[in-house]
């Protein structure tokens, strides 16, 4: 029998917190007035299929392209008479007291980077231990750069407020 590995344990609660701060990213957005929240799945494929001695059954996966945030959805805006809808697209992040660039993966900053100039919402929803901060992205330079990361008290000041002109910080 294969022994499970420390590191296995730590990525599993790993997966079982970011699952729960998705969660709470998908309240804090329909809070916040977003339509329709919904988590994006990770695309996988399945490369084979065992059973061990307990008849459990056990697969072997790969991960597909890498999706560019972790909830999307539609703020309902009106302009005049006119209804419109404008995409959001949130990653979630659920670092303890500190939101720093080496929290993200390579491609997840640039995804939301894209969906800003596609002139969608983008948005960061950080999980914190000391609460749960909606901040639109790109995030100011004084607040949020490589080597300078995100505060608890600069994340009170840069929480948004769920205007889609609301850009705090700009």
């Amino acid at each position: 029998m294969r022994r499970r590995t420390q590191t296995s344990w730590q990525g599993r609660m790993r997966q079982r917190k970011g699952a729960l701060a998705e969660q709470q990213a998908i309240l804090a957005l329909k809070a916040k007035g977003v339509a329709i929240p919904e988590p994006i799945a990770t695309p996988i494929r399945i490369l084979g299929t065992k059973k061990d001695n307990r008849n459990q059954v056990w697969h072997r996966i790969a991960y597909g392209q890498k999706v560019s945030g972790d909830v999307k959805g539609i703020l309902p805006v009106q302009i005049g008479a006119e209804k419109i809808g404008i995409g959001v697209l949130a990653e979630t992040k659920s670092p303890p007291d500190k939101l720093s660039i080496t929290d993200f993966r390579k491609h997840q900053l640039p995804g939301l980077m894209e969906h800003h100039n596609a002139y969608g919402i983008a948005l960061i929803v950080w999980v914190s231990d000391y609460g749960l901060f909606t901040l639109r992205y790109p995030l100011p330079p004084q607040y949020f750069r490589k080597g300078k990361p995100l505060t608890i008290e600069a994340a009170n000041e840069l929480e948004w407020n769920g205007d889609w002109q609301h850009h705090p910080g700009f």
